[in-house]
């Protein structure tokens, strides 16, 4: 049984780990390449924040939560005889072999500090070295942050990384070029919302591709055409055009 635990990292995805973790559950020693950010979310949340990880005291678990290119190093300078996750969704568990347990503790989610999940509803994908190890991160799960508990192996972990990539990064940089757009007509662009909240509705209760409307679906390539005409940003209208012509590839 998981009851205490090292954070290494202290950024949007180790801040809200720390945030849900029950009374019950220890933080023994907090890390980040800033001291002054470990020493932040250890004061927030307990835990001693350590400047040198050779010297991190043993936890039931260890969670990197990291940029994914700073988990070798993170690794590199560990101790081997510790139970460790990263939360990484693109890096597979294999790069944690050296320690006594090892798994990928991966929440499927966006998160910022200044914005509240409900992290209940919140998928985590969980790998483990051996199944008694699994067993355990899902009751640490289970308890602490939620039920939705789901097996991905690092192959079907990183289609569905970059799954998320295309449908939350992707949309949310779209949005704030279409932000940027709006904002010079004096538009306020959260005339968007209704419009974009509908469209993730209907994609998740209907097949997406039968839910797609717009000129590329009716092929109307005259407003394709104003609208890339519009576009003064060429890269941007670069990246209308491929969209638009995927929309119609789909569609035949």
């Amino acid at each position: 049984m998981i009851k205490s635990v090292n954070i290494i990292g202290a950024g949007n995805v180790a801040f809200h780990l720390a945030k849900n973790l029950n009374k019950e559950i220890q933080i023994v020693n907090v890390y980040s390449r800033t001291f002054e950010n470990a020493l932040s979310l250890a004061n927030e949340f307990g835990g001693n924040a350590i400047q040198d990880l050779s010297k991190i005291i043993s936890a039931d678990l260890t969670i990197i939560s990291v940029v994914d290119d700073a988990i070798m190093d993170v690794i590199s300078q560990l101790p081997s005889d510790l139970n460790v996750v990263h939360t990484s969704g693109s890096r597979g568990v294999e790069v944690l072999s050296k320690f006594s347990e090892s798994g990928v503790f991966y929440p499927l989610q966006t998160f910022s500090k200044s914005k509240s999940v409900n992290i209940s509803d919140v998928p985590f994908l969980l790998e483990a070295s051996t199944s008694d190890f699994y067993a355990s991160l899902e009751a640490f799960c289970n308890s602490n942050f939620s039920n939705n508990v789901q097996f991905a192996d690092s192959e079907k972990r990183g289609v569905i990384h970059l799954s998320a990539v295309l449908t939350s990064n992707f949309l949310n940089h779209l949005i704030a070029e279409s932000k940027e757009l709006l904002e010079s007509s004096n538009v306020d662009y959260k005339v968007l919302q209704p419009l974009l909240q509908e469209t993730v509705r209907k994609a998740f209760e209907n097949d997406p591709v039968l839910a797609q409307t717009g000129p590329a679906k009716r092929k109307d390539a005259g407003v394709l055409k104003k609208h890339e005409d519009m576009l003064s940003n060429e890269k941007l209208k670069k990246v209308y055009q491929l969209l638009s012509q995927l929309i119609i590839e789909k569609q035949d």
